[in-house]
């Protein structure tokens, strides 16, 4: 039992979740996926890479971001919808982020639809300069327009608006099998909910795993086949991991 407690707690230390987990939970050649946040479409290459028959839906409001991922990927598998999911449907401004000056890297990746807050006490080398308005649409109305059925994977990293998300993506969260997103408890925007909102906001589902700032939530109604034994261990663990790092995700 202590192995195995260990093992899990390795596990936990990650910052992100494998491809092959993802498979593994998935199980099937042909799932539709949507990433909500796909930046340059890194992820979104590695989604068409590891799943030979998918369906993406992916989603970028940044309008340089948006061209830039254009030019990635070029593959009829997947859709890009230059879009803020939000809670309403219409328009939001969205927060330009970029690189101080004088700092190298990628700076635009903490856009956001949500004010910086503490984000540029955190992260110093990205400043926030400039806002423009974008197109917004609730997950719900999306998913209608575009016959969306059953969802096997979200993928969100939406810098902070996960409440937007969640709010504008009740009925589509139904359909959906899990529900991947990243989370911080600090304010880096205004507004920002925590892991603890966030799971309050989706009593349907199971939280399955923490990888350094990400959650992973399986739909309880949706997916069988769990170990409930191995499961209640996890989530064990889990407390008990945030418990002696100073509660450091508040769950």
């Amino acid at each position: 039992m202590l192995n195995f407690m260990r093992q899990i707690i390795s596990k936990l230390r990650g910052q992100g979740v494998e491809i092959q987990e993802i498979q593994k939970l998935i199980r099937k050649e042909d799932p539709v996926i949507l990433e909500i946040g796909c930046l340059n479409g890194t992820n979104t290459r590695m989604f068409l890479d590891a799943f030979r028959k998918a369906r993406v839906y992916a989603f970028e409001p940044h309008p340089k971001v948006a061209a830039e991922f254009r030019q990635k990927i070029k593959d009829s598998r997947c859709r890009l919808f230059e879009l803020a999911v939000c809670d309403n449907d219409g328009e939001a401004k969205f927060y330009l982020s970029s690189a101080a000056a004088g700092k190298k890297g990628r700076g635009d990746a903490s856009s956001s639809i949500k004010k910086p807050a503490e984000h540029m006490k955190i992260y110093p080398g990205i400043e926030f300069k400039e806002s423009v308005t974008v197109k917004a649409k609730r997950l719900d109305t999306w998913a209608a327009e575009n016959n969306i059925g059953k969802i096997d994977f979200i993928w969100a990293d939406i810098q902070g608006a996960e409440r937007e998300l969640i709010r504008g993506g009740l009925k589509a969260l139904e359909k959906t099998d899990y529900f991947y997103t990243e989370f911080n408890n600090k304010q880096l925007y205004e507004g920002q909910p925590g892991l603890r909102e966030i799971r309050s906001m989706l009593p349907d589902f199971t939280l399955l795993r923490i990888y350094g700032h990400n959650a992973l939530f399986k739909n309880k109604r949706k997916v069988t086949g769990i170990n409930d034994c191995g499961l209640y261990l996890y989530e064990r663990v889990i407390n008990m991991k945030n418990h002696l790092t100073g509660n450091i995700y508040r769950i």
